[in-house]
C-alpha cells in the first residue's frame, strides 16, 4: 500500500488486532520508514488501550465510542501537522499582502492586526476573487455550519475588516446591494 500513491494518514483499527501481531508491527514500522513518516491513527477500545501501549508509536489515538467530531478532527490535526512543507503562498492586491503561510496580512509593507475571523473573511474572500457571496454563505463557510448567530454578524465583520484594510483610493470588498459581498481583486 506504501509503494504507490501516498496516502495522507493511516487509520488503524486496533479492536479486533492482537498487539503481539507480526503483521501490526510490520505496517506501524513501515509506516515510520516512509520516505515522509506516515502519520498513524489508532482506534482503540477503552479495555484494550494499556495492551497496545508498547504496539508501536501511534501519532494520536481514538477510544470507542467513537465521536465523528473528534475523530475528524484528529485527522485533520495530523494531516495538517505531518503535511510536507510547502513554499509560501502569497496573494497580492495592489498593496495588500496576505501570506497564506504566516497567517500573515500586509499592507504597504505594514503588518495588519486582524482578529481571527476577520483573517479568515479576508482570506475567503481574496481565495474568491469576484465571486458575490451571500451572508448565510459566509456565515457557512468562514464561521462554519454550527454557528447560530444572526447574518448580521458578518455585516459587523466587514465593516472592521473594511476600516483595517481600505485606505484612500482602495476599495477591496464592494457591498452587491440586496445579494452580499464580493472580493475586489482590481483596487
Amino acid at each position: 500500500m506504501l509503494d504507490g500513491d501516498r496516502p495522507a494518514l493511516a487509520i488503524l483499527d486496533l479492536n479486533d488486532v492482537q498487539p503481539s501481531s507480526p503483521e501490526l508491527a510490520q505496517f506501524v514500522e513501515a509506516c515510520g520508514a516512509a520516505e515522509q513518516k506516515l502519520p498513524v491513527l489508532a482506534l482503540l477500545s477503552a479495555g484494550n488501550m494499556n495492551a497496545f501501549e508498547q504496539a508501536g508509536p501511534f501519532d494520536d489515538f481514538a477510544v470507542s465510542p467513537f465521536r465523528v467530531p473528534e475523530v475528524a478532527l484528529r485527522i485533520r490535526t495530523l494531516i495538517r501537522k505531518h503535511a510536507p512543507a510547502t513554499e509560501a503562498i502569497v496573494i497580492r492586491v495592489g498593496d495588500l499582502v496576505i501570506d497564506l503561510s504566516r497567517y500573515e496580512v500586509t499592507q504597504g509593507g505594514k503588518r495588519m492586526e486582524l482578529t481571527f475571523k476577520e483573517y479568515e473573511l479576508l482570506k475567503f474572500f481574496a481565495t474568491n476573487p469576484g465571486k458575490v457571496f451571500t451572508r448565510e454563505t459566509l456565515l457557512n463557510r468562514v464561521w462554519g455550519y454550527d454557528y447560530y448567530g444572526g447574518t448580521r454578524t458578518v455585516d459587523v465583520h466587514i465593516r472592521r475588516l473594511r476600516s483595517k484594510i481600505e485606505h484612500g483610493p482602495y476599495v477591496f470588498i464592494d457591498t452587491v446591494r440586496n445579494v452580499g459581498y464580493r472580493f475586489n481583486d482590481k483596487p
